[in-house]
């Protein structure tokens, strides 16, 4: 009666052993993948505040955020703000500048531009987009590509009298991949404002 137990016993360690020793098949990884994002449905509402010689439509789930200081200092007008987005942590930073001189003009035109090229190092190009909408505003939109802090620029101007510009950012870390699908559905946004602005009489 023993020996069948001790017999039965080492059968048993055996068949574990050899069960243990089966090659295992090896992980396979997984796609990589991102948060799911929840899109805000689309809607608009005009800007038109009393503090701004213009108006334009914006998303309706941005929020309005004046701001007239400049690195500490005041503005040159009270028309600076931003369009807060805030279920993308992101802002539209917007400013006016009433111009004063053609020499207003070239400079507005050429900060624009500077400023543009600053994402030149990061961007994998730049792309410029003269338009005129159909209130016969005109400007340029500045699109980058790559892992730059802003995907879009742009400044609407009548080379005379008004200067306007908008950027848009998102106060977080730039992964291209990830954010591409908030980049796009906020450029549309952009767009819209572009083709809706227009200049208003100042009271």
């Amino acid at each position: 009666m023993i020996k069948c137990k001790t017999t039965y016993s080492a059968f048993l360690i055996v068949v574990i052993l050899m069960t243990s020793c089966r090659k295992t098949q090896d992980p396979i990884p997984l796609p990589r993948a991102y948060p799911k994002i929840t899109f805000p449905e689309k809607s608009y509402q005009k800007f038109d505040e009393i503090y701004c010689p213009l108006s334009f439509e914006r998303p309706s789930y941005t929020n309005i955020k004046q701001d007239n200081r400049f690195f500490g200092e005041n503005s040159e007008h009270d028309c600076w703000f931003d369009l807060h987005i805030e279920s993308f942590n992101g802002d539209i930073h917007c400013s006016y500048k009433q111009l004063k001189s053609y020499d207003d003009y070239e400079k507005s035109v050429s900060d624009a531009f500077r400023l543009s090229n600053k994402h030149v190092k990061r961007a994998d190009y730049i792309e410029e987009i003269v338009f005129t909408n159909e209130q016969g505003c005109s400007g340029i939109l500045f699109l980058m590509d790559g892992p730059t802090a802003t995907p879009a620029q742009f400044f609407v101007t009548d080379t005379s009298e008004h200067f306007f510009r908008a950027s848009l950012y998102l106060n977080a870390e730039v992964n291209r991949d990830s954010t591409k699908p908030i980049y796009d559905f906020l450029l549309e946004d952009m767009q819209r404002m572009i083709e809706t602005f227009q200049w208003e009489d100042e009271d």
